[in-house]
């Protein structure tokens, strides 16, 4: 049977009932075609590992900004590349985002090739000229990270495996209790600083009733 690769375009995530499920089914089946491709096993002799960043594209394309692959722009392909993925997805380390780029454009060979998509091509040219090194960058770049990402990553640069329930519990504790003596040195700090100015104006003012009497 022919892969629909139509069949999600009008599907929407946040009003349709079943979407989670039809999009998961949608997306399960398209990447397994593609992984057993010519363009998806060339790639996978020049990239083992699995990290499959066709399943993250696809499902951040779709839960937050609407698209399915047939409808996807290169506008929506930037934004979830220089934006949603850097925020959203946490890595053990730089490394694991350099087939991102290659992977993708593997897959988008294979689905002008398979479906002779309209809008393949421009995102293939947008793609080849994307840097897999600054992809890498900015998923490794706090600035860009979400509140919950920058937590992971603090996690990871003070020693802890976050991917570890346990550790990561630690983490949190001594997260929170490092928190806490923060606030309470501000406050600290705030009070002393506060006393010094009464001191301060008090000493002003003695002064004032000093100079009207001469």
């Amino acid at each position: 049977m022919t892969f629909a690769i139509h069949r999600i375009d009008d599907l929407e995530y946040m009003s349709d009932e079943n979407a989670e499920e039809e999009f998961n089914d949608y997306c399960d089946e398209l990447v397994g075609l593609f992984f057993d491709s010519p363009e998806g096993k060339k790639h996978r002799e020049q990239f083992p590992d699995d990290a499959d960043w066709i399943g993250l594209f696809m499902g951040y394309g779709f839960r937050y900004l609407g698209y399915s692959v047939p409808t996807m722009d290169v506008d929506a392909v930037d934004e979830l590349l220089t934006d949603i993925l850097p925020q959203k997805v946490s890595l053990r380390k730089r490394e694991e985002a350099l087939d991102a780029i290659p992977e993708l454009i593997a897959f988008w060979s294979f689905v002008k090739r398979e479906y002779n998509l309209e809008n393949a091509d421009s995102i293939l040219k947008y793609l080849r000229a994307y840097s897999p090194d600054k992809f890498a960058d900015d998923m490794m770049d706090p600035r860009k990270a979400s509140m919950a990402k920058s937590f992971f990553m603090s996690g990871q640069a003070a020693g802890f495996d976050m991917t570890d329930m346990n550790q990561s519990h630690q983490y949190m504790a001594l997260y929170n209790a490092n928190l806490l003596s923060q606030v309470e040195q501000e406050r600290k700090a705030t009070k002393k600083n506060e006393a010094k100015e009464k001191k301060k104006r008090k000493a002003e003012k003695a002064a004032r009733k000093r100079n009207r009497r001469h």
